[in-house]
């Protein structure tokens, strides 16, 4: 075995100060990059703004059923907005579109009442099916959506 000497002289306290600081700043750094991960981005507001009546946007579409084969333990016949999982619903991420936003596709008005897990970022819809053999059938889409302006929201309007 071998020992390490060390030898006490003037320059050592400074040495030891120059490595803490190193340690500190080091640590520091990890600390704020692992800040900086975990904080949430804030979603571009992709809604219409005043001047637009409407907003167009390509998005795919996937399709799901209210049974538990697609809701899985949350298959109790109500949307995470807490309405009944019926009628025309889609799911969206509402960190981009809040409950309540309506889209249009293919000249048919829906509501976004749920949220689900696969459906992440902007460019994402899940449409709700009454059957899990009709989401199965209609597999997953791209189309144009058209997004109303939130004063829009609350008037059963075609665009």
């Amino acid at each position: 075995m071998s020992t390490i000497k060390m030898e006490l002289n003037s320059t050592t306290p400074q040495k030891i100060s120059v490595y803490l600081i190193l340690i500190l700043s080091i640590l520091s750094f990890i600390t704020l990059s692992f800040v900086a991960k975990r904080t949430p981005k804030t979603a571009p507001n992709l809604l219409p703004k005043e001047s637009q009546p409407v907003k167009e946007i390509e998005m795919k579409i996937t399709f799901y059923c209210k049974n538990e084969c697609c809701c899985g333990e949350w298959a109790d016949g109500t949307t995470a907005s807490g309405d009944k999982a019926e009628g025309l619903i889609v799911a969206a991420d509402t960190d981009y579109y809040p409950f309540g936003t309506k889209m249009t596709i293919d000249g048919v008005t829906y509501t976004v009442k749920d949220r689900g897990g696969a459906i992440k970022g902007p460019y994402r819809l899940d449409m709700l099916c009454k059957t899990h053999a009709e989401a199965l059938d209609r597999g997953v889409i791209y189309k144009t959506v058209k997004i109303a302006r939130k004063d829009q929201w609350t008037k059963n309007v075609r665009f």
